[in-house]
């Protein structure tokens, strides 16, 4: 897949995870970088979320880098995976594993 198609597949799946959280009552702020791709936050609660796209062949890495980045107290963190249609989210929220 080109570079372009990945990056219109990225912006589009952003797109629908803003308004389904919106909708949930969350304001959503995107990351330009780091390994988070957006961050939501609500009264009640706040997430940080990466969105990959595929199988569910996670990379040992990229759930390191994931468990192991910097969020507020009080944050989830989650993958949000995307089906190869686009349609479906399969939501993975990571434990922390950074040291204390």
């Amino acid at each position: 897949m080109s570079d372009s198609a990945i990056k219109k597949r990225l912006k589009n799946a952003r797109a629908r995870i803003t308004a389904t959280l919106s909708l949930a009552g969350y304001e959503v702020y995107p990351f330009e970088d780091g390994p988070f791709h957006l961050c939501a936050d609500s009264p009640d609660s706040s997430k940080r979320i990466r969105i990959e796209f595929g199988e569910a062949s996670e990379s040992v890495d990229d759930l390191k880098h994931v468990s192991r980045a910097p969020v507020p107290p009080n944050c989830h963190r989650e993958i949000w995976r995307v089906s190869e249609d686009g349609k479906k989210f399969h939501i993975i929220r990571i434990e922390s594993q950074r040291k204390k």
